[in-house]
Formats: structure tokens, sequence, C-alpha cells
């Protein structure tokens, strides 16, 4: 009869709905990199990603996006969304290998290259495919030449991953150049 009181509001959390539908590619070759999404979850702070036996994560891999190395056989990717509260169930995206590794690295390419991701923030993979084992040497270089990281290592057969821990050097244009025995690859890679 004396009028209305303030109102009070109780915020109610819980746990992030389903990620919706994975894009990507459901049918890579063995030994590419794929890259998988989902376009967020509601109240999500975190994604948990599950890959198939012989594939391999690169990159963040708590994040609405996934960069995927293959290997020999295919299988369900999966997510699912987190926070404080909890996780949500799975979202699954099948996928079957469509080709094998020789029939993507012709047989006068001995050696290849590639950085994921690139640009990349802080940190990225390198990914080395070799014909047979041996040694690697690897230089980073400013526009100007000027050396900020190598690294040199063993390599074996196949798919070899190499992390990159760029956090020290500023934000930019380098070069990577990297050498297996005769042969060598230049990357531009960007660092923002």
């Amino acid at each position: 009869a004396c009028g209305s009181g303030i109102a009070r509001n109780l915020l109610i959390y819980a746990s992030p709905s389903t990620p919706p539908a994975i894009v990507g590619n459901t049918a890579p070759c063995a030994g590419a990199v794929e890259l998988y999404s989902t376009s967020g979850s509601a109240g999500a702070s975190s994604y948990n990603w599950t890959v198939p036996t012989g594939a391999t994560k690169l990159g963040p891999v708590n994040g609405s996006t996934l960069l995927v190395l293959w290997g020999s056989s295919g299988g369900n990717i999966t997510v699912s969304a987190s926070n404080a509260c909890g996780t949500s169930s799975f979202r699954t995206l099948p996928c079957v290998i469509s080709c094998r590794l020789n029939q993507v690295m012709s047989s006068s390419e001995s050696f290849n290259a590639e950085v994921f991701p690139n640009p990349l923030n802080e940190r990225a993979s390198l990914k080395l495919t070799v014909e047979q084992a041996g040694k690697y040497q690897m230089r980073i270089t400013d526009m100007l030449g000027q050396e900020v990281l190598t690294a040199e290592g063993k390599t074996t057969e196949g798919i070899n991953i190499i992390e990159l821990d760029l956090s020290t050097v500023a934000k930019g244009i380098y070069h990577l150049s990297i050498s297996c025995g005769e042969i060598s690859r230049q990357i531009r890679i960007g660092v923002e």
C-alpha cells in the first residue's frame, strides 16, 4: 500500500551450452595440417578438444579453433565447452583420411617445412617432413638480418614437430631458414 521496493537481482551461473557444429575438412590427407573451429558456446571460458590417435594438436588448444596435424588414421574430433561451473556435452565431427603422405609428397620433394599458425602470437609449431632421419639447423632473423633465434637437432623419417617460442621478440616480420643436409627452405613469418 505504501509503494514498491527496490528490485534485487540474483545472477545464476551454469555450465556452458554445447558448442555449435565443428567446421573443418572431414577428409584430410595424412600429414596435412587442418583448421577446425566452432562458433562458440554461451557461457564458455575455454574449450576441450580431442583428436584421433596419431593426430597432433598444434598451437593453442583451449580456444574455439584448433590446428590438427593428421596422422595415418581418421576418427572423431570432439569439443566441449567449460567454465567455472562445469563442462558441456561434446560436439563430434567424424573425419576419414582421404590420401596418404606419399601421395602428398612427391618423390622429388625430400624435405618440406611449414609454420603453424602464421602469423603467430608468441608461439608456433614448425612442421618438418623428411624422407630420412638426419639433422636440422634453423635460424630466424629480423628484416635487418640480425639473428633472433637459432636451433639445431635431429629429425626422424616422416613428420617432425618443433615448437617455436618467439615471446621475447618484437612484433614484425622475420625470416626462418631451415636446412637438412644440403636442402634448405626459407619461410617468412609474422609475429603479432
